[in-house]
């Protein structure tokens, strides 16, 4: 009797391995997804794709697919296959309603962005990173800005000088603050050493103030705390913004002028002159 139990039992696990859906009917979406991951998790790259694929063809509809494409994502940037990897991060951030998974998204594509550049060369790829300073996502914004202190040509590097700064001065991370002042470091020494001596961007003001070319009279002027402009420039909705930079005003350049080298900016209309500069 137990020599029977005992063949049973044998029996019952190797169905269970082999035929899990003779046992327990057809798989789920949750039941495959988990099997990509584990694959992924075990470096099974290729085994993953295809669970992934599985995946989408056989539950079109499932709501892992948001996280079935930064899988894929994640599987061809491993695979070094950059293109295909971006097309899956970026398809993501189109379906997915997810904060954390769009911020994992966008923080793979700044890294595929790069890895690009190092293999390419090609600035565009840097475009896509200095694109993610604009963004109001904290996490990813400082992230880029790090990553960008890594890209050999300062004249690119140095577009992540502002926010590397404002996360010395406003941060209250100790080990944030420590990799941003790690990153202005390797993009030029001196930083460091200017960062020291100026004031916090917390204390400082910023100031507009317009002449009128034939009076010489001053016709408007405005004293605003820096931070609270900063965060105004931060949240102006990118249609806005992308205007401005048609006009030839670029506010990250502008930024970099007023605030890194301390020096006034002027802007001149047809009847007025405009400055801009901190206090």
């Amino acid at each position: 009797m137990r020599t029977a139990i005992r063949y049973i039992m044998i029996i019952t696990a190797l169905l269970i391995i082999f035929f899990p859906r003779g046992m327990y009917g057809e798989e789920s979406d949750k039941d495959i997804f988990d099997q990509a991951r584990l694959a992924y998790l075990d470096e099974q790259y290729d085994r993953a794709l295809n669970k992934l694929d599985r995946l989408i063809e056989k539950f079109p509809g499932s709501d892992f697919y948001p996280q079935v494409l930064f899988y894929k994502g994640r599987c061809y940037e491993k695979k070094r296959m950059f293109q295909k990897a971006l097309d899956n991060f970026e398809e993501c951030l189109v379906v997915s309603q997810n904060k954390f998974l769009k911020e994992e998204a966008e923080i793979s594509i700044i890294d595929v962005n790069f890895s690009l550049y190092e293999k390419t060369g090609n600035k565009k790829h840097t475009k896509e990173i200095i694109r993610y300073l604009k963004g109001k996502n904290d996490v990813v914004r400082y992230y880029a800005a790090i990553m960008l202190s890594k890209v050999k040509d300062k004249t690119i590097a140095y577009k992540a000088v502002p926010t590397l700064k404002w996360i010395t001065a406003n941060e209250s991370d100790q080990d944030l603050v420590e990799r941003a002042k790690i990153a202005l470091m390797r993009i030029d020494p001196g930083l460091l050493k200017k960062l020291s001596k100026s004031k916090k961007l917390s204390d400082l003001v910023l100031v507009i103030k317009a002449t009128n070319k034939k009076t010489k009279r001053v016709t408007f002027s405005l004293s605003i705390p820096f931070a609270f402009a900063k965060l105004a420039m931060d949240n102006l909705p990118e249609d806005a913004r992308d205007a401005l930079e048609e006009e030839g005003y670029d506010l990250d350049a502008i930024i970099n002028t007023v605030v890194d080298k301390g020096e006034i900016l002027k802007i001149e209309s047809e009847t007025s002159i405009f400055k801009i500069w901190i206090e």
